[in-house]
């Protein structure tokens, strides 16, 4: 109807390499939310990790839209869901 507000969730995949385990995948959970809830947020993107290269890439393919950012929440991860 119409005054109504409605909300839409947008998913997406990402893919992400590293040259060996020990390189951490480059973010940061927020651990308050995930006491709360159980949810899995970031909260920050590490600089030079896989996660932030693959940010860089979609801006310099033209879509930033498919940016990981703080706020963002992870869905399923190695194809298991992740709440």
């Amino acid at each position: 109807p119409p005054g109504t507000m409605v909300n839409f969730l947008r998913s997406f995949r990402v893919v992400l390499s590293r040259p060996y385990v020990q390189v951490p995948w480059g973010y940061e959970w927020n651990d308050e939310f995930f006491a709360d809830t159980g949810a899995r947020v970031v909260r920050q993107i590490q600089p030079l990790s896989p996660l932030d290269r693959w940010n860089v890439w979609q801006h310099v393919t033209g879509r930033p839209d498919l940016c990981v950012k703080p706020g963002d929440r992870l869905m399923k991860a190695d194809g298991r869901w992740a709440f």
